[in-house]
């Protein structure tokens, strides 16, 4: 069990190679849609498969998570 552990588990040799190789992919596939979403001024792109709905760009002045952050911080009040 532990060697299927050390191999194959989340953290395992398996999973950190898979990481390691697609990494540079996917940061290069990042950079493409950044660029391509400014370029033709889309605030927002989606990845959309048969399941869920992943954002894979967002314009950064529509990003509210600090206002979240500090109305959490004052006890969540809706005001």
């Amino acid at each position: 069990m532990l060697y299927q552990k050390q191999k194959f588990g989340t953290d395992g040799e398996l999973a950190q190679l898979t990481d390691s190789l697609l990494r540079p992919i996917k940061q290069k596939v990042m950079k493409v849609i950044a660029a391509v979403a400014k370029e033709q001024k889309i605030q927002f792109m989606f990845d959309r498969n048969d399941q869920i709905l992943v954002l894979l760009y967002g314009d950064p002045k529509y990003d509210y998570t600090n206002f979240v952050i500090d109305r959490l911080k004052r006890g969540g009040s809706s005001k």
